[in-house]
């Protein structure tokens, strides 16, 4: 985390701790969706699955802290610009309680064209 704060830029800053995050929810996402190895026994299938859906929550949890200590970091400096609207968008997604959408965010959720990055499409 030292390692991103240290360019003293909250742009470059909190872009790459949403990027960091969503590469981290698109290894989850892989995790989850891998298929299984074939010509195994069912108590094996079991334990298998069970391990992969204890990893993917392990890297999911990382994406979330990595995404809750950006905002929470945005927030006690009182910085806005683009990347902390999608750090809070992409936080919204686990923890809508605590992390609500502000108005402009919700209305960009249901428009979502204009000039805010797209991490998603820039992953595949």
């Amino acid at each position: 985390d030292k390692a991103v704060t240290k360019y003293n830029s909250q742009n470059w800053s909190y872009a790459a701790f949403l990027y960091r995050a969503k590469l981290l929810q698109y290894l989850a996402r892989t995790i989850y969706g891998a298929p299984q190895p074939e010509n195994m026994s069912e108590s094996v299938q079991g334990e298998y699955d069970e391990f992969m859906e204890k990893f993917g929550k392990q890297v999911e949890d990382k994406a979330i802290k990595d995404l809750t200590i950006a905002l929470k970091d945005a927030e006690a400096k009182g910085a806005v610009n683009q990347w902390v609207t999608e750090l809070r968008k992409a936080i919204n997604q686990y923890k809508p309680k605590e992390y609500p959408l502000l108005k402009d965010e919700k209305r960009l959720l249901l428009d979502p064209s204009g000039t805010l990055p797209e991490p998603d499409k820039e992953l595949r």
